[in-house]
């Protein structure tokens, strides 16, 4: 098992992958397609506000894709505290990951593959300085998960706060979309 950034030709493993990790029946799945053209053409790397989202993937011997996740600067953190200034929330956006999606294939599961996709991107954020990470999850199954590799999950309608360059920052249990969100220092 390989963990590496995504690379172009994987696009359609990447978004049927993220389309296991946030399933809606009445989405309308166009972004999938988005997903997928844009890994073809950029690979795992993007640009994003405040600097940029990168996706890796597990890829097994055959070079077959059977996990993903997609970690970026904290960009909805940020853009919640105007009142800091550009400056405050870029240097704020740096300090705080965001892991919105990590999903194995069903085939592949229990093996540790995201386990080992979770470790990579801590690293890989953590070289950057980054400090902490926010993991969104929608079911309890992943809530549990994340919860026994070291994330806190605040109870529903409370927020973690901690205090950043003089300010507080308060993180709500619930994000604006309807997911949990945890958190996790990085050391």
């Amino acid at each position: 098992m390989k963990i590496r950034l995504a690379r172009p030709g994987d696009g359609v493993a990447v978004a049927r992958l993220a389309a296991l990790a946030v399933p809606d029946p009445d989405a309308d799945r166009q972004g999938d397609g988005d997903l997928a053209k844009g890994v073809d053409q950029r690979g795992g790397r993007h640009r994003v506000p405040y600097g940029q989202a990168r996706i890796l993937v597990a890829v097994d011997q055959q070079h077959t894709v059977l996990g993903m996740c997609n970690i970026h600067p904290a960009i909805s953190l940020a853009q919640q505290h105007p009142h800091l200034g550009a400056h405050v929330q870029q240097r704020l956006a740096d300090r705080i990951g965001e892991l919105d999606v990590l999903a194995v294939d069903t085939t592949a599961q229990g093996r540790g593959i995201g386990c080992n996709l979770l470790r990579t991107a801590e690293a890989m954020l953590a070289t950057r300085g980054t400090t902490q990470l926010i993991a969104q999850v929608r079911s309890t199954s992943a809530l549990q998960w994340f919860s026994r590799r070291g994330f806190t999950f605040p109870s529903p309608n409370k927020v973690f706060a901690f205090k950043f360059e003089g300010h507080f920052i308060g993180i709500d249990a619930l994000s604006v979309t309807g997911y949990r969100q945890g958190y996790k220092p990085l050391h």
